[in-house]
């Protein structure tokens, strides 16, 4: 798979760059035909209020997942749609997250402090391109 960059960048409805730092980032991979296939952490905004990975990044999640539990995470990211969901968990899905974390990994290092408290970002939809730059605005309320 190509080493595509993903930037995304939070924004006001008007545009605006929210430079908000710590804010969790999260990408939704679908099916072509619409079913959710997966969800990944792209990462955390930096104090630009921008968050950047790649697809390669996407695909070490995928490959670390596969080992643990194979039967979920079976299909490739290729064979996934191009059509994308980015958004910022709330805080309620980040406790729910970790409460799922401890009971696998009860030994493993919690959820940092996160700033998804402060800006409101639901799922937008994006168009993926797996080669070349992938840059995107998500607007928050």
């Amino acid at each position: 798979m190509d080493d595509a960059p993903i930037i995304v960048r939070l924004v006001d409805a008007i545009g605006n760059v929210l430079q908000v730092a710590n804010v969790c980032v999260d990408v939704r991979f679908y099916m072509r035909g619409g079913g959710l296939r997966y969800g990944f952490d792209l990462g955390r905004t930096d104090g630009d209020g921008v968050v950047r990975t790649c697809l390669a990044a996407i695909q070490d999640q995928l490959d670390e997942n596969r080992r643990h539990f194979l039967m979920d995470y079976n299909t490739p990211l290729s064979e996934c749609g191009d059509e994308i969901g980015i958004y910022v968990p709330t805080p309620d899905d980040l406790a729910q997250r970790e409460v799922n974390r401890s009971k696998y990994w009860p030994d493993g290092e919690p959820l940092a402090k996160t700033a998804n408290d402060i800006v409101r970002c639901p799922e937008q939809r994006f168009t993926l391109r797996r080669s070349g730059a992938n840059q995107f605005a998500l607007v928050c309320d």
